[in-house]
Parts: structure tokens; sequence; C-alpha cells
């Protein structure tokens, strides 16, 4: 998987660093947080047990928790930075609760 993923990187370092550099100066051309309460599907963070430094800050985690209308968030131990590869099977529980969640809100708003 490693190799998977640092192929590109390994064949021209420059250009990975380049690309890395842009995306590090991008900006978002518009605000997102007054958009978030427009969201009205079922949002899930998966987040590592782990502390490291990708983990979602509190700040932006309540962020989401206030603006995002179904939101929640769960924790998956002993994983760290990739879940989906450490884990999957959680990634798998966490589609088949956000299908299940949708598919409650779509009834709902049919009554």
């Amino acid at each position: 998987a490693v190799d998977g993923y640092t192929e590109g990187a390994r064949r021209d370092s420059g250009a990975a660093l380049r690309a890395i550099q842009q995306m590090s100066n991008a900006k978002e051309p518009e605000p997102l947080i007054p958009s978030l309460p427009r969201i009205t599907c079922p949002v899930e963070l998966l987040q590592s047990g782990f502390q490291h430094s990708a983990r979602v800050c509190p700040e932006e985690i309540e962020v989401l928790r206030t603006n995002l209308p179904s939101f929640q968030m769960y924790t998956v131990p002993n994983v760290g930075h990739y879940i989906q590869e450490e884990c999957p099977a959680a990634v798998g529980v966490a589609v088949a609760r956000v299908l299940r969640r949708a598919a409650e809100m779509a009834v709902s708003a049919d009554r």
C-alpha cells in the first residue's frame, strides 16, 4: 500500500513538492461555514483513537457539530491516520450507518 501512495512522488519528487506547496497555499473561494447548514444528508467523521497531527481539532469538530444538522463523530480505536486501510470494517460499518440514516430521513420527509 505504501508503494502505491508514494509511487508518483518517488518518480518526480520536485513535482510532488510543488503540488504540496500549491495545495498549502490554496484558499477556498468562499467561506465554507455559512453553507454547512444546507447540507442535510447524514455526515459522519471517523477519527483515529490515537493523537496525531492529522486529527481534526476539537474546535473544528464543534463547528461541524454546530452547523451540520445531521453530523455524528466516531472514534475508531487502535488505528492511525489511514482508517480505511487499518480497519476497513469500521469504514464499512460507517457507510452502512450513513445509508440507514439517509433512508430513515427520506422516509420521515415523505410523511
